[in-house]
């Protein structure tokens, strides 16, 4: 089973909204590969998951611990359903662990390792997101759910509760402190700091690219018409301005497969075969006529 169904199968319903969105995320990166967009969305949405999940598993355990304290374990139904809360908690916890994992894996494996996006670690080395996940999920509570949680279950029928003594779950999971330095979301900026300027590259050379390719044709196309104006091909039916027409008519064509403007490429053409003697000022008007206009709109 896919783990993207596998996490829609276990999860808790009333708690749907808080899980993360494992299928959005993997929709969002197979966009990344097939279209080779950026990755900043990915990184956000990453982003927001770990903070949702870790918001949720906080809120969630304040209450567990609240409950903890006034649950009685001779009541059976009562502590039966504590317990079971903990356990889904427990497992909501495990769930979403295990799911940041997996996409930041299969983000490395589709992404960094064939090198679509150039994304590099602060302090050099490979980049690795997995690596970056892991390391965060670390300093979040949600990560500590197991020790943290079965501290509290201890709690709940200990000699200590019957004192009245406090619940301290921190003091209790004394080897999992929080380390303030860092922060839930610091991998989106390692990994988006160095994306854009290789998008920026590439977009100049596609459009280098392009341009080039229309250069080349007009040149070869005017070459051409030159040439055989010089050495006399096809006279006396074709003179010079038989070939400048050929070589307006080749350009407006491209243009408009290019998708610029019908209308200024009407303008356009007809402006040089006034100016080049082909046209006078009275065909050059008729040009614009109604009935000469509707057909090159239909024609583009």
């Amino acid at each position: 089973m896919k783990f993207g169904q596998y996490l829609h199968d276990h999860r808790v319903i009333a708690w749907r909204p808080y899980y993360m969105n494992y299928h959005r995320l993997k929709a969002i990166l197979k966009d990344i590969v097939n279209n080779n967009t950026g990755n900043e969305r990915f990184l956000e949405e990453l982003k927001l998951d770990m903070v949702r999940v870790e918001e949720f598993y906080k809120m969630q355990e304040e209450e567990v611990v609240q409950e903890a304290r006034s649950v009685d374990p001779d009541s059976k139904d009562d502590f039966s359903a504590f317990v079971q809360r903990v356990r889904d908690l427990e497992n909501f916890a495990q769930l979403n662990s295990e799911g940041l994992r997996k996409i930041a894996k299969k983000y490395d494996k589709l992404v960094i390792r064939p090198g679509l996006l150039r994304t590099i670690e602060e302090g050099g080395g490979d980049a690795s997101l997995m690596r970056d996940i892991l390391r965060e999920i670390q300093h979040c509570t949600f990560s500590q759910a197991a020790d943290r949680l079965a501290a509290v279950l201890d709690y709940s029928t200990s000699y200590q509760k019957s004192r009245g003594a406090p619940l301290d779950v921190n003091r209790l999971v004394s080897s999992h402190q929080r380390t303030a330095s860092v922060h839930v979301g610091d991998f989106v900026e390692r990994y988006a700091a160095e994306e854009e300027k290789p998008r920026e590259r590439e977009m100049k050379v596609k459009t280098i690219l392009r341009y080039f390719k229309a250069i080349v044709f007009f040149a070869m196309v005017y070459v051409g018409c030159l040439v055989c104006w010089i050495l006399k091909v096809g006279s006396p039916l074709l003179d010079g301005r038989s070939y400048v027409s050929v070589a307006v008519t080749c350009t407006a064509l491209a243009l408009l497969i290019m998708q610029y403007p019908a209308d200024g490429v009407m303008m356009g053409s007809t402006l040089a075969l006034t100016l080049t003697g082909v046209l006078d000022n009275k065909e050059a008007w008729d040009g614009f006529s109604p009935t000469t206009s509707s057909c090159l709109w239909q024609c583009y």
